[in-house]
């Protein structure tokens, strides 16, 4: 069986999820059965992650930068064609291609939506609308609102569709360190530096409250790149910030799990999200979760424990006070810390991801 999901080459949630549904193959019987394929396709370079990461897992993969629409689906289709795939995966990407494909070939569309409603830009509608109609099944990595637009829409033109949360390979990411043995304390957010991600908020938190910071020897570390990354250093520069924050960048799967074992506390602020790989990933490593008042988070908050999941909306001065919360209450979060591994390994490991998909894409 010949697997082939079309994906973005950058670091991300598709990336993320393509490469899970991949590691979840080894809990099934499937396993030797299956040739696992990725198409790269986006205006960024393939990551050197990304690739390292198809060579050890044996996945046959290809690069096409983002240069010409038709030419790109001429090419796109070509290489489609050439893997015959049984089952196909896009995270909404390369539609037309797929179309083409389709059309001779009779295979079906399954697209991979990673998007939050609330901030897709207007080529992201258009995207959704158009495999709305175009695919033979949409998959959603978080749950829909039964008031949400979305929701109705779909419901309303009977589209098939289906929810699979993301989940996490709860055997690599396992912490080794528990948090807040010291004085110090060190929070870590893990997210590209975008517009939709809200790291100048931790920043702008720091910068208000200094004093408070540097009498409780609390620290920032983030992960991750992205356009706004320079603006973030820039800003940290100027304000006379850099003993107190680090930028650590885009971190190899290795590189980011010790990255993990050395943060106390994780924070994931952001204007929405879906289910946001990395916050399951800090919960696989014992970390405590605060994460913007967003649908996404909401919803996972619900799923996995309102108790576990501590939402905080979107300004400096809530932010603060769940950092004082923090440095006041070190032995309550240790304990929770214990709590939060089990319940990720029990309701979001691997397991049962590939298996999920299987079932929806198999008839």
């Amino acid at each position: 069986m010949k697997i082939l999901q079309i994906l973005y080459p950058g670091l991300g949630g598709t990336s993320t999820v393509a490469f899970s549904i991949v590691d979840s193959q080894k809990y099934t019987f499937y396993k030797k059965k299956i040739n696992n394929f990725f198409i790269f396709h986006g205006v960024e370079n393939l990551t050197k992650n990304n690739s390292e990461k198809c060579k050890k897992e044996k996945i046959k993969h290809f690069f096409i930068p983002k240069n010409n629409f038709i030419f790109d689906t001429f090419i796109i289709y070509k290489k489609i064609k050439l893997i015959n795939p049984d089952i196909i995966l896009t995270h909404s990407n390369s539609l037309f291609a797929l179309l083409f494909y389709r059309f001779f070939f009779k295979k079906r569309i399954n697209c991979i939506d990673h998007t939050p409603d609330f901030t897709r830009n207007i080529t992201d509608w258009i995207k959704f609308f158009l495999f709305s109609f175009l695919s033979d099944r949409l998959i959603f990595v978080s749950e829909k609102s039964r008031e949400s637009f979305v929701y109705n829409f779909l419901n309303f033109f009977k589209i098939k569709f289906n929810v699979i949360l993301n989940s996490v390979d709860t055997d690599k990411f396992i912490r080794t360190k528990k948090i807040l043995e010291n004085q110090n304390i060190l929070i870590g957010m893990a997210a590209r530096f975008v517009d939709d991600k809200r790291q100048e908020l931790l920043l702008n938190t720091l910068l208000k409250n200094k004093i408070f910071f540097i009498n409780n020897k609390i620290k920032i570390s983030f992960a991750g790149s992205g356009y706004n990354l320079t603006k973030n250093k820039n800003f940290v520069n100027k304000n006379h910030l850099k003993n107190m924050v680090d930028f650590n960048g885009n971190l190899s799967e290795k590189k980011l799990i010790n990255w993990f074992n050395n943060i106390d506390i994780y924070f994931h602020l952001s204007n929405d999200e879906t289910t946001s790989t990395s916050i399951l990933q800090a919960m696989s490593m014992s970390l405590p979760i605060f994460a913007s008042k967003v649908e996404g988070n909401k919803n996972l908050a619900k799923y996995i424990s309102k108790k576990l999941i501590n939402l905080v909306n979107n300004n400096e001065q809530e932010i603060i006070k769940k950092i004082n919360f923090i440095v006041k209450n070190k032995k309550k979060i240790q304990k929770q810390s214990i709590i939060i591994r089990k319940i990720i390994i029990d309701k979001l490991s691997l397991v049962n991801f590939f298996k999920k998909y299987y079932d929806v894409i198999k008839d």
